[in-house]
């Protein structure tokens, strides 16, 4: 006889076809536990378990809590995110993928840049970070200023 908790698992094995999705480029679950039947990843959710179809581990929360700050900062600014890209990631002296003219610098899953400028390029916009050092929008998670002016 199976564990209670393995017998509530069988439906999912069972189904062909998926009762909800997650429609996001990036998103999360939690889960409680998790366990492997007959080689197959399955979550315990607050919804019940699920099939580890299509999830991709990202593993333990990262250190990176945020920033702060005494003053508005001058200029936007943001981080690398090594969870969409593969880190390190080298900034360019030219905007676009065209020429190879990486500069050596290497930034690591969030590093702190400051975007001085952006420009759009055939394949996207690109961000100056640095004298003659610019990133691909993809790999900054982008914070962007609002200036609010007040009345006196």
């Amino acid at each position: 006889m199976l564990p209670s908790m393995l017998q509530s698992m069988m439906p999912l094995k069972q189904k062909a076809n998926a009762i909800e999705q997650i429609n996001a480029e990036f998103a999360y679950i939690a889960y409680k536990e998790d366990m492997v039947v007959d080689g197959k990843r399955f979550y315990n959710t607050n919804k019940g378990w699920m099939t580890a179809n299509d999830v991709s581990r990202i593993g333990a929360l990262p250190r990176f809590q945020g920033l702060v700050f005494s003053q508005t900062p001058t200029n936007s600014f943001g981080w690398v995110l090594g969870y969409l890209n593969p880190v390190p990631v080298q900034t360019k002296r030219t905007p676009g993928y065209k020429g190879e003219d990486y500069t050596g610098h290497q930034l690591n899953d969030y590093d702190i840049v400051q975007i001085y400028n952006e420009t759009q390029v055939n394949d996207g916009t690109w961000y100056l970070v640095g004298p003659d050092e610019w990133l691909p929008e993809r790999v900054v998670g982008r914070v962007t200023l609002r200036r609010i002016l007040r009345m006196v």
